[in-house]
């Protein structure tokens, strides 16, 4: 929310993550809640896009490994009051770079070419 911080929802938090969810405390907007639902959002997304790079990936050992093979197949955001207006654009833009994704695959060929129609 307004002027809200990561540990206002440490509760549920811990709660999710003893069911074995992975948890990220969103901190990116920790003391700019003040310049718009837009911008806050994108903050979040951005947050989001580089937590899932560091969680999701090959796994060590194999070319360009991390140590991380873990799939992430659901994402929920949870927000209170202004947080909720955040996690709901962020979801927006997290939704249309999932979409451009697939479009682009979508849309080649094996050979590299474009398809048509």
């Amino acid at each position: 929310g307004l002027a809200g911080r990561a540990d206002d929802l440490a509760y549920l938090a811990d709660k999710l993550e003893q069911g074995g969810a992975l948890v990220l405390r969103v901190r990116a907007n920790e003391g700019s809640t003040r310049d718009g639902v837009r911008s806050g959002a994108r903050r979040v997304a951005k947050e989001v896009r580089d937590f899932l790079g560091n969680h999701t990936g090959p796994a060590s050992g194999s070319p360009g490994g991390t140590g991380s093979s873990s799939k992430v197949a659901t994402i929920s955001l949870v927000g209170h009051s202004l947080g909720g207006l955040y996690a709901r654009a962020a979801a927006a833009l997290l939704f249309d770079d999932r979409v451009s994704e697939m479009g682009d695959r979508a849309y080649s060929e094996p050979g590299g070419e474009q398809a048509t129609g």
